[in-house]
């Protein structure tokens, strides 16, 4: 294996290890993919313990100082949010032009493969009944808390592909490379980062916002 690259680099750290995956996991699976990369359910080859890899391959406009440190703030935000409500992080790894995260797996998939599911005949969306609904609600608002109140971030991108369900159905918030840190000194931020279409209406204005519009995208889920 070659030598690391400068820990100046933001993909080098405590997080984040230069080595490949599979030495640790064993891939099965694709369960995703998208723009981003493709994701893979792994095992632990020394646990037994399973858990999905997403890939994000690293370009060369993926080498700019700006894309790595959003590639190496969800993987730290990530490690240091330990919930029942957040996606466990188990490892992340650069290996080979891409960024390996691994992460607990959630079986039953996000809220948009459940609502893609619950169609009619005509293909127009069922919904979900009512007891589902709340216990989704719920969950968020349980994620949102712990995020807000003790991590102390905000995750700005609030949206269904971004809500995952176990296989017993609970929920866990994921994705955060576009979340912010939440300080005394700096609460609201300005920039309009996230998903158009689940923006808050103080984000699109581009106004200043904070938690509140983490709130405000968790209701638009649930409507």
């Amino acid at each position: 294996m070659p030598p690391p690259p400068p820990c100046s680099d933001a993909l080098c750290g405590a997080t984040i290890l230069y080595q490949d995956p599979s030495l640790r996991y064993e891939r099965r699976a694709l369960i995703g993919s998208g723009s981003y990369g493709r994701v893979h359910a792994a095992m632990d080859r020394a646990s037994g313990v399973a858990v999905a890899i997403k890939a994000i391959p690293l370009d060369e406009a993926d080498t700019s100082a700006a894309a790595r440190a959003e590639l190496a703030r969800e993987a730290d935000v990530l490690r240091r949010c330990v919930s029942p409500h957040i996606v466990a992080f188990h490892g992340a790894f650069y290996h080979e032009r891409a960024l390996h995260l691994c992460v607990e797996l959630c079986e039953a998939g996000s809220l948009v493969d459940v609502l893609r599911a619950q169609l009619r005949e005509d293909g127009t969306p069922l919904g979900l009944a009512e007891p589902a609904l709340v216990a989704i609600g719920a969950g968020a608002c349980a994620a949102l808390a712990y995020l807000h109140n003790e991590a102390h971030v905000v995750h700005r991108d609030i949206k269904a592909g971004n809500l995952l369900l176990s296989a017993r159905g609970e929920l866990k918030l994921c994705d955060f490379g576009v979340s912010a840190q939440l300080t005394a000194t700096m609460p609201q931020r300005s920039t309009a980062i996230g998903t158009p279409h689940w923006m808050a209406p103080e984000v699109v204005s581009g106004g200043e916002y904070a938690a509140a519009a983490d709130v405000c995208r968790r209701s638009e889920c649930c409507y």
